[in-house]
């Protein structure tokens, strides 16, 4: 029962809803055809004249339009006096046959209207436009009936694929050059024409371009059917169509086989060229008109030392010297109203780029083009310097040829003077020997002066032999172990004998310990070289001292030898090395000698695996030094000159006596200290105005220059604290307390023992 009345209700509903939802419907329709209506009327005025179908078409539509628009309208009002929203009277009218017949014949015209229209319009709208089209097609049909001939005639190769690169067209220029018919590769892929040349990452970039729509240009070394290769400039074009989409590619390839043959050949030349024109020693550039560098060569970077990019668009004006030279050098080159130049060379002074001048040979000629159009120059420039220097070489080696020949005259006469001194000394007093009236001391006498006469002989006898020995390389390296320090105070000991004959003081400087100083070496050879320097510096000193010493720097020892005498003039500190050579010919023939003891020296110090060198200036002494490898007995002996030791001043003049001392204090009471020696009591002031590690003063009171009492008071007013012990070999009361006023602070006679100076150090130096 239930069921009977929901279904009654639902068709009571129904009948509602239709009732009211038709004449809405209709009056919505209404309103969205009078719009449409509208819209079409304006589009039509708004239409170009040329779009008559499109007008047409329009039209049709707005009668269309207003036909539906007014049946919406009868029909509306019809459903809505029916359903009693407007008065029944209006439906009553409406239903009338003479009412309803104006809507279906208003339906009828528009039909006719629009039939008409389509008949008379459009149909013949559509031939003349289908006339319009077959004319295009029948044009298009020619274009590219042209354009197929032009793509078959092309002297081009053309080849079209589809997306996978398979082949879809070619013309008769690809059959031409690959030997391929369109049969044989249609639908291959061009891989067919792979000669391998490519690598795969190369057709990679091809296919990752043309696929996202870019052109790619690029060669390719191709194989023809027979097997020949040969090279193709190839443009691959993406085909789209009217949506922008990639349809077909499209190849156009140029046979460049001959081009690439040229090319090669012209590499080939420019190679040959670069060769010839980077290994002509000379500098050579080519310029412009204004002098600007266009081109150069390797020389260019070996004579100026400017690379090429450095010099490219520069004035040549940074080459010269100076802007005179600039202006001047090669005016008939680069004057534009001289025709032909002249082939002549000539000489120009030139800067490099790190400012160092040099002489230059220059050769310049102008450039022309195939208009004789002057366009530039042509300049070669050659260092001359060597040359130059080699003329002045010969000149000198001449010189020095006449000098040879003078030394050697001179030689022999030296040497002839030199044998014949002795010999007449032998000789002569030999003979008064056999004079029975001759007194014991005389006879003694005479047997000592041919005694030093032999052995002046023996000694050029030696030197001459020496010098035989080292040109023929005959003397061998031996190699000894030697204290240094040992060495150097028996050397000393043989010329200190010497000095003292001579009134010249001699000083020994030792600049290790006795441990350290033991090294490998060649005695005799060093010994040779030592006592060469030492006897020149005797020869040739008249006052002040000679110094005699060595110090160890960066592992190599230097022996020096230093004096105060005559000294050497600058130009003449390579000559004296020389054999047979002589600083000063005047003074040599007052003291004697063959000019041959520096030459020895310089060449022991060679074998010695050193070199020697003099510092000196005329008349203000000379210093030799000797610079051999440190070879250590105990290599793992480490030196150091840095650490903090207690340091005593020894004012001592007579160097016996300060090399005992030093031996004293190293060797027998073997105290850590380092010790520094003054030669008087001046240099004992200096000395302690100048260092400040001074700890202990032994100071002798007889010095020259200045006295030990005069420098112990001295020292006192610049350092009260310091300790000042007085040595002296007179021990007198008064001696004494002199000293002792002056500022001493203890007294020690000479001779000192160890015991006497083990008191006084351990009193005020190692208790300190």
């Amino acid at each position: 029962m239930l069921w009977v009345y929901l279904l009654l209700l639902l068709l009571l509903f129904m009948e509602v809803f239709f009732k009211y939802a038709t004449p809405v419907i209709y009056w919505i329709l209404i309103v969205f055809w009078i719009i449409i209506f509208v819209f079409y009327f304006k589009k039509i005025k708004s239409l170009e004249p040329h779009s008559s179908l499109l007008k047409l078409l329009l039209i049709i539509l707005a009668i269309d339009a207003f036909r539906t628009f007014f049946e919406s309208l009868y029909f509306g009002a019809w459903y809505t006096s029916y359903s009693g929203l407007i008065p029944i009277g209006v439906f009553n009218f409406l239903a009338k046959q003479e009412v309803v017949f104006i809507p279906k014949f208003f339906n009828l015209v528009a039909a006719i209207l629009v039939l008409t229209l389509i008949i008379k319009k459009w149909i013949s709208s559509e031939i003349s436009e289908k006339t319009i089209i077959n004319e295009l097609v029948t044009k298009q049909i020619k274009e590219i009936k042209k354009l197929s001939i032009a793509v078959e005639q092309s002297a081009n190769s053309i080849v079209i694929t589809d997306l996978e690169g398979n082949i879809e067209y070619t013309n008769q220029k690809f059959t031409d050059i690959s030997g391929y018919t369109a049969e044989d590769v249609l639908g291959k892929n061009p891989r067919v024409l792979n000669s391998g040349e490519q690598s795969k990452s190369y057709y990679g970039k091809m296919w990752k371009a043309i696929l996202s729509g870019e052109k790619w240009s690029g060669e390719f070394k191709n194989k023809s059917k027979s097997g020949r290769l040969y090279w193709e400039q190839v443009t691959i074009s993406p085909i789209k169509n009217d949506l922008g989409k990639i349809i077909n590619f499209l190849a156009i390839k140029e046979d460049i086989s001959r081009r690439k043959e040229s090319d090669l050949k012209l590499l080939e030349q420019k190679s040959l060229f670069e060769t010839m024109f980077n290994s002509i020693t000379d500098a050579i550039i080519i310029t412009n008109t204004k002098r600007e560098i266009v081109l150069a060569n390797k020389g260019m970077e070996n004579t100026f030392g400017y690379s090429l990019n450095e010099l490219l668009e520069k004035s040549t004006k940074i080459l010269y010297v100076d802007d005179e030279n600039f202006k001047n050098t090669g005016k008939k080159v680069f004057d534009e109203s001289v025709g032909v130049v002249d082939n002549n060379l000539y000489l120009n002074t030139y800067k490099k780029k790190n400012g160092e001048v040099f002489n230059g040979e220059t050769f310049g000629v102008k450039l022309f083009d195939t208009h004789k159009q002057w366009i530039g120059n042509l300049g070669v420039m050659r260092n001359v310097d060597e040359r130059i220097n080699f003329i002045n070489e010969i000149k000198l080696a001449k010189q020095k040829a006449e000098e040879s020949d003078q030394l050697k005259t001179e030689f022999l006469n030296n040497m002839s003077h030199e044998i014949r001194t002795p010999m007449n000394g032998v000789l002569g007093f030999s003979e008064m020997l056999s004079n029975p009236n001759l007194s014991d001391e005389k006879r003694q006498n005479f047997v000592n002066i041919i005694q030093n006469s032999g052995r002046q002989l023996l000694q050029i006898i030696d030197d001459i032999l020496e010098i035989s020995r080292l040109e023929t390389k005959q003397i061998k390296v031996r190699e000894e172990e030697i204290c240094l320090n040992n060495f150097l105070f028996q050397l000393f000991s043989i010329f200190d004998i010497k000095a003292k004959e001579q009134e010249m003081p001699l000083y020994l400087k030792t600049g290790l310990s006795d441990k350290e100083s033991t090294v490998l070496i060649d005695g005799v050879k060093l010994n040779k070289v030592l006592s060469n320097l030492l006897g020149n510096a005797l020869k040739f000193t008249n006052k002040g001292f000679i110094e005699i010493g060595y110090t160890l720097n960066n592992n190599e020892i230097e022996f020096y030898v230093k004096d105060t005498g005559v000294g050497i003039a600058p130009e003449k500190h390579k000559v004296i090395f020389e054999r047979f050579s002589q600083a000063d010919k005047e003074l040599t023939e007052k003291v004697g000698g063959l000019g041959l003891g520096l030459s020895i020296a310089k060449e022991n110090a060679q074998l010695l695996g050193g070199e020697i060198q003099v510092e000196s200036m005329k008349g203000k002494g000379a210093t030799f030094s000797l610079t051999i490898p440190y070879k250590p007995l105990s290599p793992s002996v480490e030196i150091d000159n840095n650490c903090a030791k207690k340091t005593i001043l020894i004012a001592e003049d007579e160097e016996v006596n300060y090399i005992y001392l030093e031996t004293l204090i190293n060797d027998l009471l073997k105290l850590d200290v380092k010790i520094v020696h003054a030669k008087n009591g001046q240099e004992a002031v200096e000395i302690i105005k100048n260092n400040e590690t001074i700890d202990f003063i032994l100071m002798d009171l007889k010095m020259p220059i200045m006295s030990g009492f005069d420098a112990a008071k001295m020292i006192k007013e610049i350092n009260p604290n310091i300790t000042i012990v007085a040595q002296t070999a007179y021990s007198t009361t008064e001696e004494k307390e002199k000293a002792l006023a002056m500022g001493c602070d203890d007294f020690i006679s000479k001779p000192i023992n160890r015991e006497g100076l083990k008191l006084v150090t351990d009193k005020y130096l190692v208790l300190q």
